[in-house]
């Protein structure tokens, strides 16, 4: 694959950024490697920093995470197929409706926000995934719009009737909720990715995959939750949205389980 000199040069290099001095750290999730040099190794459980800046591929739609002096890091590598979060802000995130075109990549800003430490449950003892059957309500809908607009209209209804749950990287805070129809063939779902609370209700949702997309957008003040009752999931509400400099989108799911699951 062959990447561009002046690609290559603002990844490298980075623009002047206030964010320096605040020193935005990423953790490895999952080995990922530098878009310039593939022997380049970023290994899991290592923090490293300070990142500059967030990119995304207009072309490919590959993202990374650039550090200030150095190489531009995949943000999602290939397991089994999908596409896993490989990197990890741990102090920052990104900045919605920072994103600036130029042309061959869309550039994203950092912006810092309170460091958390949530504590990990234990993880699950046997499947990777769990799916739970059940309906989206009609409270569940996609909309876009402009970023200052009014989006209380034009709601498109989503529909499903499966919720799947994946444990990422093995252990049981770090998840991706999917929903989908299974009578449906066009691909057509929402999923959103996150890290659970130490309560095992509320995900804070980081990535999220919109309607057909293949790659995930990162999100903020996006959020799901997890209804019980006993032992048994009733149902998951999940909401998240995201801007550019020319649109904002929403994704709504209230997801009702089926019972005894």
């Amino acid at each position: 694959m062959k990447y561009s000199i002046v690609f290559t040069a603002i990844c490298m290099i980075g623009f002047a950024n206030p964010l320096q001095a605040i020193s935005c750290m990423a953790v490895a999730l999952h080995d990922t490697y530098a878009i310039q040099d593939q022997d380049a190794v970023w290994k899991s459980g290592k923090t490293d920093g300070p990142v500059t800046e967030y990119d995304v591929d207009n072309r490919t739609g590959v993202a990374s995470f650039c550090i200030h002096g150095g190489y531009c890091y995949l943000a999602y590598v290939s397991i089994d197929g999908r596409a896993v979060q490989a990197l990890r802000l741990t102090n920052c995130r990104v900045k919605q409706g920072s994103g600036t075109n130029y042309g061959k990549e869309t550039d994203y800003e950092l912006e810092a926000i309170p460091a958390q430490a949530p504590v990990r449950p234990a993880a699950p003892a046997r499947s990777t995934q769990v799916k739970v059957n059940g309906w989206c309500g009609t409270e569940s809908h996609t909309v876009d719009g402009e970023p200052d607009g009014d989006l209380t209209m034009g709601h498109i209804p989503f529909q499903c009737d499966t919720a799947t749950i994946y444990f990422l990287d093995g252990q049981s805070d770090h998840l991706l909720v999917k929903f989908s129809d299974s009578l449906r063939p066009d691909g057509w779902v929402l999923e959103y990715s996150g890290f659970l609370h130490h309560d095992g209700q509320m995900l804070d949702v980081t990535s999220f995959y919109y309607r057909q997309a293949s790659n995930p957008i990162p999100v903020s003040d996006s959020t799901c939750k997890f209804f019980f009752d006993g032992d048994h999931i009733k149902g998951i509400f999940c909401g998240a949205n995201f801007s550019t400099r020319s649109r904002k989108s929403v994704g709504v799911v209230a997801f009702n389980a089926d019972p005894g699951q």
